[in-house]
């Protein structure tokens, strides 16, 4: 059986690959078709998961990323803030017994009390990093060559992975 080769970036649905990415329910498994740039959740007609060796030999399955990144986002966060008093009332929240829950209450809460823009500044942050991390992702698994990467992370430089 021949394989479709993969679609041009400009035709992957780039923010459900993100979503995929960075979801996880212990249930529902995600794949990725190469040669329409769709990604799909894995289940049957009455809606229950399918097993990964049951996937399209056509597709790539979607791997849970885990958490990680998403912290490190959060520190290299506070790291950027030059506001030594936000930074710090930041960094404590990444110790606390939910640091995801308490890390978005102190950015709420920080825009409240006069941090003007920077629940959107996360935002855009903790976005362009998830699409960076997809395109990292369409790369490992060579659906995209080193050359679209590079063009593709350029704008989202400011916030290169570390």
């Amino acid at each position: 059986m021949e394989v479709p080769p993969p679609v041009p970036l400009d035709h992957v649905d780039l923010e459900m690959l993100t979503e995929a990415l960075h979801s996880f329910d212990g249930f529902i498994g995600f794949s990725y078709c190469p040669s329409t740039g769709r990604v799909q959740a894995e289940i049957d007609e009455e809606g229950n998961p399918i097993e990964v060796a049951d996937y399209d030999p056509l597709v790539v399955p979607i791997d849970y990323v885990g958490n990680r990144g998403s912290f490190k986002d959060m520190e290299d966060f506070v790291a950027l803030r030059e506001d030594a008093e936000l930074a710090d009332r930041l960094a404590r929240s990444l110790r606390e017994k939910r640091p995801f829950r308490a890390f978005g209450d102190a950015v709420y809460r920080a825009e409240d009390e006069g941090s003007s823009g920077l629940i959107t500044e996360w935002h855009e942050f903790s976005n362009a990093r998830r699409t960076r991390r997809a395109l990292v992702w369409l790369r490992e698994w060579d659906l995209i060559d080193d050359e679209t990467l590079v063009s593709a992370l350029a704008p989202t430089d400011w916030v290169a992975l570390t």
